[in-house]
């Protein structure tokens, strides 16, 4: 979701869900999981940071 701020500034909103028919298998994937979020997050930080520089 995005929010724009009356500054120019935008507010990324991301959620995301892993649904696993095994919970024992979800409960092993989940740390993997959430990395592989938080690297694709810090990512579209770094880009933006790049593109429009740190605001």
């Amino acid at each position: 979701m995005f929010d724009p701020y009356p500054d120019g500034r935008t507010r990324i909103t991301l959620s995301a869900q892993f649904d696993l028919r095994s919970k024992v298998l979800e409960r092993m994937v989940e740390p993997i999981l959430r990395g592989i979020t938080v690297a694709t997050v810090t990512a579209f930080e770094a880009r933006a940071a790049r593109l429009h520089g740190d605001r």
